[in-house]
């Protein structure tokens, strides 16, 4: 009897065995089967890669007929053979200049101005201002990103530090030469320092409820022509003290962007012993941290981006000096002032390069609207700062919302995209 007993435990306790061990396999089968990394996710993956590569193969090969017989891309050869070819309809073709957004398959593809096709990030064919207006619904030069920069942290002082000045660790100006100041730990990157001058506190976003605060957060710059878009900081987040002093200049266009400029002798002006190039790495989130890039505006690059998007030269020199000449007057500020609140953000700023002379740096003025070597003040001005982040990151199909913008006395309206 003991032995039968003993016998029919054995069989239950081995039964209970096979089916805890059935229904471990059978857990881990289904797992393998449709988990995250399981066989018929990765099946429905690689059909779909191998969909939108056969696509994106397609396109290509109709922007590869698209050249004359000089070898030269021809956009309306393009639109025709996407439409003779691939049976793409009129309406799923947007033109802005020689580029083309186009849907095919689902997908969404840009053919960039020399034919090259890449995977679209979504958004519509950039469109900029110009003097008669904006088009609705689509992305411009102004508007507003939903980006954050996220907060400031004592990692981020010690990283400053290492410019060879400590910042002041507060919301008031810096006072010390080579400073950085005008905010503090806890504070968020994407607001504005303590301005200058408290006349000229930033250009102002009317609220919903009608009230103005001073403009914070961060607006689209540029797109390059291969989608890198680059986002500028609304208004000033950080101050910098800039002093009266030989090389004060050169010393403040090393620090600010690590370039030594070829009219000084770096170790007499001490760059890279008592100066260090500033790390601006702080400013960007943590989702792109590997791929996008910080510097702060310089005067080349504000000289570059009046260029591209208003097409003028100094009318006597042919250069492209063209702030100079933009600023000049009110009344031929850039295409009636819609870049205006972009640019003139109501502060002062430093551009970040040095001025004509060892002393100066060039800076924007809201008082006289334009930049001019500083030789006369120790001043704290503002730096904005420049993310730039590839094109495969992608920005919402629509816009999220919509801001306005008081800037001199006018009202501006841009829309809002988010990141994604």
């Amino acid at each position: 009897m003991i032995k039968q007993q003993t016998e029919e435990g054995i069989t239950i306790i081995a039964l209970i065995v096979t089916i805890i061990v059935i229904l471990i396999l059978a857990a881990v089968t289904i797992t393998t089967l449709t988990g995250d990394n399981g066989i018929l996710k990765e099946a429905n993956r690689s059909k779909e890669e191998i969909n939108e590569k056969t696509a994106l193969e397609e396109v290509q090969m109709e922007a590869a007929g698209s050249f004359d017989d000089n070898g030269v891309y021809q956009v309306e050869i393009a639109k025709q053979n996407l439409k003779n070819n691939l049976g793409i309809a009129e309406n799923d073709i947007k033109q802005n200049g020689s580029r083309l957004k186009v849907k095919y398959k689902a997908y969404t593809f840009n053919i960039d101005i020399d034919g090259k096709v890449n995977l679209s990030n979504g958004v519509d064919v950039v469109t900029i201002f110009d003097s008669t207006g904006k088009e609705e619904g689509k992305l411009h030069i102004g508007d507003f990103i939903n980006y954050t920069a996220g907060t400031w942290s004592d990692d981020d002082m010690n990283k400053i530090a290492k410019t060879g000045i400590e910042p002041n660790r507060s919301a008031d100006t810096p006072l010390t030469n080579y400073q950085f100041g005008g905010f503090e730990i806890g504070g968020s990157r994407d607001n504005n320092a303590t301005p200058y001058d408290t006349t000229y506190n930033y250009v102002q976003e009317i609220k919903s409820d009608g009230t103005k605060q001073p403009v914070t957060g961060w607006r689209l710059f540029d797109v390059e022509e291969n989608g890198t878009i680059t986002l500028i900081s609304a208004g000033c987040p950080e101050d910098y003290y800039h002093p009266y002093t030989t090389n004060g200049g050169f010393i403040c266009e090393y620090i600010l962007t690590g370039n030594v400029n070829s009219r000084v002798d770096p170790t007499s002006a001490k760059l890279g012993t008592t100066y260090k190039a500033r790390d601006w790495s702080m400013y960007l989130n943590s989702e792109y941290k590997d791929i996008g890039s910080v510097t702060a505006l310089t005067k080349e690059k504000l000289d570059s981006w009046y260029t591209k998007y208003t097409n003028t030269v100094d009318a006597n020199s042919g250069v492209a000096d063209t702030f100079r000449k933009i600023y000049k007057s009110e009344k031929n500020c850039i295409n009636d002032g819609m870049y205006e609140s972009l640019i003139d953000n109501y502060s002062y700023y430093w551009l970040a390069s040095a001025g004509y002379g060892t002393y100066g740096a060039y800076c924007m003025k809201p008082d006289i609207r334009g930049f001019a070597n500083r030789y006369d003040l120790k001043v704290a001005y503002g730096v904005r700062v420049l993310i730039s982040i590839p094109s495969y990151v992608q920005i919402s199909e629509k816009s999220v919302g919509t801001k306005t913008i008081t800037s001199r006395d006018n009202d501006y309206n841009y829309n809002v995209w988010n990141l994604e």
